[in-house]
C-alpha cells in the first residue's frame, strides 16, 4: 500500500503496544513502522508467480516508505514465468520511475523508484 503523506496520522505514546510478539517477528514492532531498514533487494526463487508478487508489493511498499532510489529483484533466469509476472506488476505502480533487466545477469531486474 502506497499513501500519500497528507493521509497518515502519528503514533500518540498512549496508543497500546502489542504484548505478544507476531508470529515470525522479534516481538519488536518498531522495526514495522519506521520501514529505516529496507531491504534494497529481494530474491524471489523458488516462488509462485502469485507468491513473488505478494513479496514483491510488500517490498516495493517497504522501499518506497525508505525512500530508497533503486532496488533489485532477483526472479532467475529459467523460464521466465516469474520474470514475465514481475515485469507485468512493475508496469502498474506509478511510483516505479523505469526498470531493466541488469546487464550482468539477467536474472535480476533493477527498479528504479
Amino acid at each position: 500500500m502506497v499513501v500519500h503523506a497528507s493521509q497518515l496520522t502519528a503514533l500518540h505514546d498512549h496508543t497500546p503496544r502489542r504484548t505478544t510478539p507476531i508470529a515470525g517477528g522479534s516481538g519488536d514492532d518498531a522495526s514495522h513502522l519506521g520501514r529505516a531498514h529496507a531491504q534494497a533487494s529481494i530474491d524471489l526463487h523458488g516462488m509462485t508467480r502469485v507468491e513473488a508478487i505478494s513479496a514483491l508489493d510488500a517490498f516495493l511498499n517497504d522501499a518506497m516508505l525508505a525512500g530508497l532510489a533503486e532496488v533489485r529483484v532477483i526472479h532467475g533466469r529459467s523460464g521466465g514465468l516469474v520474470k514475465s509476472a514481475v515485469h507485468a506488476r512493475l508496469d502498474t505502480f506509478a511510483s516505479v520511475q523505469g526498470f531493466r533487466l541488469d546487464p550482468r545477469n539477467p536474472g535480476v531486474t533493477i527498479v528504479c523508484l
